[in-house]
């Protein structure tokens, strides 16, 4: 569903599948990324849709990376792409991995957790959320929520 979704997204079609997400409006923050540069959503939402991907940077995560940054290369100037670390102040795991995986997509930090409190991603300590991904449309309303693993 969620390649059907994606590409609803990109073509700027507002109609097809949604979770029980859909069309809820998505709230902007701004958060600083593992390189001290500042990201706004609704400023990458003015390019095209944006996938958040929250993480903890654990072992399936880690396994995403390449699927989560194919899609941040072939659709570039189309689709932003965050990883959210929910490593609260643990700034080098995020920073380390991102540099590990030669992610070419920016490695946000939410040492407060906002994002996920916001949007309701559930998760104990620094254990990975039971719904980790967010895809928002240009208007900012949410198109997809799940999990990363049943979209790759």
């Amino acid at each position: 569903m969620f390649a059907v979704v994606l590409l609803g997204c990109l073509s700027g079609c507002a109609a097809g599948p949604e979770t029980t997400d859909g069309g809820r409006p998505c709230p902007n923050f701004t958060l600083a990324d593992t390189d001290g540069r500042t990201w706004r959503l609704y400023e990458a939402l003015r390019e095209g849709p944006t996938l958040l991907w929250m993480t903890n940077c654990c072992a399936t995560c880690q396994a995403r990376f390449p699927f989560v940054d194919r899609l941040s290369r072939d659709h570039a100037g189309r689709l932003s792409v965050f990883a959210i670390s929910v490593l609260g102040t643990d700034r080098d795991t995020p920073a380390e991995l991102r540099r590990q995986q030669h992610a070419t997509f920016p490695m946000l930090l939410d040492p407060e957790d906002w994002v996920g409190r916001h949007l309701g991603f559930v998760h104990l300590g620094n254990a990975c959320p039971v719904s980790n991904a967010i895809l928002v449309r240009r208007d900012a309303t949410i198109a997809w929520r799940g999990h990363l693993s049943s979209a790759s």
